[in-house]
């Protein structure tokens, strides 16, 4: 069976604004222990900033995390989804665009994420599921 990305989407989906700091989002991160936030200019959703963003544009560029907008290592135009689109396809769209994360969008409303680690677990269970009723119907054919 397929699932639709609405499945299992994170739909508490963690943003900032475009004039915060790049320090204010690494400690929002790190409180919300998650590796990326959604970055909002008003309520329209224009990009995403990830752990890697901080570290490789920000810190490693020697950037003053303190007074640097995060508009300036966030990574943009935001690639995104529908909610009802196939998950295969999701995995698709990001193996394609070389990303681990997609913004689930219905319309222009942000309505969840969906990152490489969801997919994992969801393909995860589907084998496991897969190999018990292999095992169960190899059980009841003794």
């Amino acid at each position: 069976m397929v699932y639709a990305v609405q499945r299992i989407m994170v739909k508490k989906v963690v943003t900032c604004d475009v004039k915060d700091t790049i320090q204010s989002v690494a400690r929002t991160m790190r409180k919300k222990k998650i590796g990326c936030l959604i970055v909002l200019k008003g309520k329209n959703p224009v990009g995403i900033v990830t752990e890697r963003d901080v570290a490789w544009e920000g810190v490693a560029n020697n950037l003053n995390c303190c007074i640097i907008n995060v508009k300036e290592i966030m990574s943009s135009p935001l690639k995104s989804i529908s909610p009802d689109a196939d998950i295969y396809y999701a995995d698709a769209v990001m193996e394609k665009n070389n990303i681990k994360r997609l913004a689930v969008m219905k319309g222009k409303k942000l309505v969840g994420i969906i990152t490489q680690s969801d997919m994992i677990k969801y393909f995860v269970k589907q084998r496991q599921a897969l190999a018990l009723d292999k095992f169960k119907k190899g059980i009841k054919s003794v």
